[in-house]
Formats: structure tokens, C-alpha cells, sequence
């Protein structure tokens, strides 16, 4: 068995257009301190949660994306990705997700 990378890419979080990080360069953990999130269950965003916003509130926890994507798009929270993922994805590439890296995690 053989592995090789599929894609190299830094975390970003997921906002709706109309969410105050929409227009921000980057943002930190600090910045999101008090942010509710919506989440992918899985340990990617298992070990951000517990890394650096075990004091956040988690509104939606699902392995569901459609569930994932309206609710950042409706402004209910915020999530995470890496952007090689989601940069091709349709709600990204309309304006309606917006997607912000991360610095100092």
C-alpha cells in the first residue's frame, strides 16, 4: 500500500456573505472566541474545538453538508475547512459562503 498527499491546504473557517468575517484578510482563534459554530463531525474539526474553542457553543454538529452549508449561509454559525476542499464548491464560488483562513492556530 501507498500513500501520497492529494492536496496541501492551511484551515479556513466558512462564513455567510453577510457575517462580519466575510470581508476580513484572516483571522485568529482569539478573533473567534465567542463565534457559535456549525460543524462536520469528524477529528479535524474534533481537535480545533478542543484545541482552541472548548468554550464555544457548537449549534450544529452533523455529518449532513447540506445541513452544514445552509446554516452558514442563513448566519446561524460559522465553520471550518481547508480551502483546496471547498474553494470549487458552487455556494463558494457564488458569493453565498465565503471562506476566511486562519493565522496563529
Amino acid at each position: 500500500m501507498t500513500y501520497e498527499k492529494l492536496a496541501l491546504g492551511s484551515p479556513c473557517i466558512c462564513v455567510g456573505k453577510s457575517s462580519p468575517f466575510a470581508f476580513h484578510e484572516f483571522v485568529t482563534p482569539v478573533d473567534l472566541q465567542n463565534e457559535c459554530f456549525v460543524t462536520y463531525k469528524g477529528e479535524f474539526t474534533n481537535a480545533l474545538l478542543r484545541t482552541y474553542f472548548s468554550k464555544n457553543r457548537v449549534v450544529i454538529r452533523s455529518n449532513n453538508i447540506e445541513i452544514i452549508r445552509k446554516a452558514i449561509k442563513d448566519g446561524v454559525g460559522i465553520s471550518f475547512a481547508f480551502e483546496e476542499i471547498f474553494k470549487n464548491d458552487a455556494d463558494v464560488q457564488n458569493g453565498d459562503i465565503i471562506i476566511v483562513p486562519m493565522k496563529n492556530y
